[in-house]
Order: structure tokens, then C-alpha cells, then sequence
């Protein structure tokens, strides 16, 4: 997990994110600091780099940008899968996201834990590491709800929540979105067109509003920095999210591999650089 330097807040509105690689933003109230991070921003903002995974052998050839066969993996960005629409869905993301607790049993889950129904959210706790591999099983007829990178921002905040309007917050995620600069996915090496410019995106989408509850142990703020202001089971209403939401279609029985990049600042000194590669068996029945 990236680390961020310790720093006393001395604007309440004095505004940055981290990235939920980094040790994800608590909220912070004028001359306080947290440590071991700091919160750097007047309100709760954090980025989740999940490119999620699906798997099936990779492919040898090396996979094909054929838009055909693309279309075939995922919803197009105009649709209500399953009924709902993508700024929905951007909303249960991070519903999901931010109810987990933030320990090494979460960490250890795969991310198929506490999954049900028609669509499983692929998200998980904060704090994540921004590379690596990640393996596990899900049953066949699935779709699954993916960010390639999603902010997050609302007013949790200590000793008392923030008053910014929807509009302010969403300002603030907007800025932060501004400096990403690179997204890719591919499924089975197939590249999902759409994501090259992050700025336009076609699958870029602002969530509803929506509320959250933390967990009732180990919750982000008090794990990653030791902000115990907000209590365990807190109800926390008023968030807005942006970012690239892609749900991907059921796939077949077997092995599937979804791979993602992202850059967030200029390429050649770039703040965050993910690297992730997801590897997902679809299995016949229930889950084990």
C-alpha cells in the first residue's frame, strides 16, 4: 500500500484524494492530523482501482480488439442491466466498497464472499495493493459490476460532517477524475473499447446519491488511521461517486482473465499506476 506523509489540515477546504491503494482518506477537521496517512481533504474522498476479473485461459494469439466481440462481453453504456441504471449501480459499487472491513480477513476473501443474486459487485476493502493477482470462483450466470477506477467523495468529517451541496462534491470528484489519464481492460485479452480516453469515456458515469453504512469492527477510518470520531455502524448519507463502470455479461464454465491498467497524473511521473490481472473460474452450480 502506497503511504502518504503525515500533515496537519489547516484549510477546511483544502481538497485531495487518495487512492484506495494509498491508505484511503478518513475525514479530517481544520488543524488535525491522523496518522499514519492523513486525510487531505474536507469531506471523505478515495479512489478504487478494481479491474475486476473473469477468467478462462488466456489466450494465445494474444487476445483481439475486434469491438464485435467486445460488445458481446459487456452492457453497452446506455443500458439498465437488470433493471438499473449505471449511476445506480456506480452507487452500489461503493456501497458495497465502503461496508467492508478494512482487515486481513477481508483482505484474504475472495471477492465472491457475501455475494448474491443476479450481479455481483467485484469490490473490495480499502487499502487493496495497486498490482498483483487475484484468483477466485464464481457460479455460472453471473453478471459482474466492475470499475476500472471510481472516486468517491462525501461529508463524513470530525468532530462534526461538512455542509458542501451535492453540487460541491461533485465537484470535487469531478476535479479528481480530471487527472486520470490512462484506463484499459481486456476480458480473455479481448480489449474493451471506450476506456483509452478516461476524459470521454462513453462508460464514465456519476453515481446517484447514496448512503453507507461502516462495518461494525475494523472500519476504514479507525484501521487505516486511527480516527475513532466516527463510530462503528455509522450511517453516512449525502456520497457521490464518479468514474468507469463496465458489467459484464455471464460468461461460460471454465477459466476467464480480465486485466487492467490505470495512470492518474502524466505518464511519465504519474501519482498511482495500477497493474492488475483478475483470474475467475465460472463453475457449474453454487459456488464453494
Amino acid at each position: 500500500m502506497k503511504q502518504t506523509r503525515t500533515q496537519t489540515i489547516s484549510d477546511k477546504r483544502q481538497t485531495r484524494s487518495a487512492s484506495s491503494y494509498e491508505a484511503a482518506l478518513p475525514p479530517v477537521s481544520p488543524g488535525r492530523a491522523f496518522g499514519p496517512g492523513s486525510w487531505w481533504k474536507a469531506g471523505v474522498l478515495a479512489a478504487l482501482a478494481l479491474l475486476v476479473a473473469v477468467a478462462s485461459t488466456a489466450r494465445a494469439d494474444g487476445g483481439s480488439n475486434d469491438p464485435v466481440s467486445a460488445r458481446s462481453l459487456v452492457f453497452p453504456p446506455q443500458a439498465h442491466p437488470y433493471g438499473v441504471s449505471f449511476q445506480e449501480w456506480a452507487a452500489k459499487y461503493w456501497q458495497r466498497t465502503l461496508s467492508l472491513p478494512v482487515d486481513a480477513a477481508s483482505y484474504a476473501a475472495p471477492l465472491s464472499d457475501g455475494q448474491s443474486g443476479e450481479v455481483w459487485v467485484l469490490a473490495g476493502p480499502l487499502g487493496s495493493a495497486p498490482t498483483g493477482t487475484v484468483q477466485f470462483s464464481i457460479p455460472e450466470g453471473k453478471a459482474m459490476l466492475i470499475s476500472p477506477l471510481t472516486y468517491w467523495v462525501d461529508n463524513a468529517n470530525c468532530p462534526s460532517f461538512t455542509d458542501f451541496t451535492v453540487d460541491d462534491l461533485r465537484g470535487q470528484v469531478a476535479a479528481e477524475w480530471s487527472q486520470v489519464t490512462e484506463t484499459s481492460c481486456t476480458i480473455d485479452g479481448v480489449t474493451i473499447p471506450g476506456l483509452a480516453n478516461p476524459q470521454d469515456s462513453p462508460y464514465l458515469f456519476d453515481s446517484t446519491v447514496f448512503s453507507y453504512t461502516l462495518p461494525d469492527h475494523d472500519t476504514y477510518p479507525t484501521v487505516l488511521f486511527g480516527a475513532t470520531c466516527i463510530a462503528n455502524g455509522t450511517t453516512i448519507g449525502g456520497a457521490v461517486a464518479e468514474g468507469e463502470f463496465l458489467m459484464i455479461k455471464p460468461l461460460s464454465v471454465g477459466q476467464h482473465i480480465i486485466h487492467g491498467t490505470d495512470i492518474v497524473g502524466p505518464a511519465a511521473s504519474p501519482s498511482l499506476v495500477v497493474d492488475i490481472t483478475y483470474v475467475i473460474t465460472v463453475t457449474k452450480g453454487d459456488c464453494h
